[in-house]
């Protein structure tokens, strides 16, 4: 049972005799959250264990001679965000 295997549902065009399929993506975008979640702690995990076996020589950075920002942005909010403003019903005749 795979959040990503969400149902898709048939919707009739208003006013039309067209119909398109919709999709509820809520399921698939926490699905997506929790395993970036998941993999983002790993990553920091891994570059703090890295950190402290190469302390010695100074650390990662040094190590590979390099500058070394290190950031992993948490786009949570953006991910949920991801929807489209409903568009109207009907059209007013203006462009």
């Amino acid at each position: 049972d795979s959040p990503v295997r969400t149902p898709i549902f048939p919707v009739k065009k208003p006013g039309r005799d067209e119909w398109r399929f919709v999709q509820d993506l809520k399921a698939v975008n926490a699905a997506v959250q929790a395993r970036m979640r998941a993999i983002r702690q790993a990553v920091l995990q891994n570059r703090m264990a890295l950190d402290l076996l190469l302390s010695h020589e100074g650390g990662v950075c040094q190590v590979l001679k390099t500058s070394c920002c290190f950031s992993i942005p948490d786009y949570y909010e953006n991910i949920t965000d991801l929807r489209f403003p409903p568009k109207p019903n009907s059209w007013s005749g203006h462009p």
